[in-house]
């Protein structure tokens, strides 16, 4: 996608924004349950109401703006969570 103004690249760079928070809201409980310290999961748990929070902002701004956030994948982020759950099945394997 050709991004022709700076209208399009906020909307792009909102949209990714978007993305990575919605995919933390999936990760982030997978990651509190296979924690094995009880402070990490409460850190998972406090990183996910965050994360929510996160989110509502970012309705809100596209909302005052009159923007709509467009659905595509962040894919830093996938590969980011991508990785650490590949790392959390090495660390219960052995």
């Amino acid at each position: 996608m050709q991004i022709k103004n700076s209208e399009e690249l906020f909307v792009r760079l909102l949209s990714l924004a978007d993305s990575a928070e919605q995919q933390m809201t999936k990760a982030l409980p997978k990651l509190a349950r296979a924690a094995d310290d009880p402070s990490v999961v409460e850190m998972f748990e406090h990183h996910l109401e965050e994360t929510e929070g996160q989110l509502d902002r970012l309705e809100k701004v596209a909302g005052v703006l009159d923007v709509r956030i467009k659905r595509i994948k962040d894919q830093t982020m996938a590969s980011l969570i991508s990785s650490s759950e590949a790392s959390g099945r090495r660390s219960n394997a052995g």
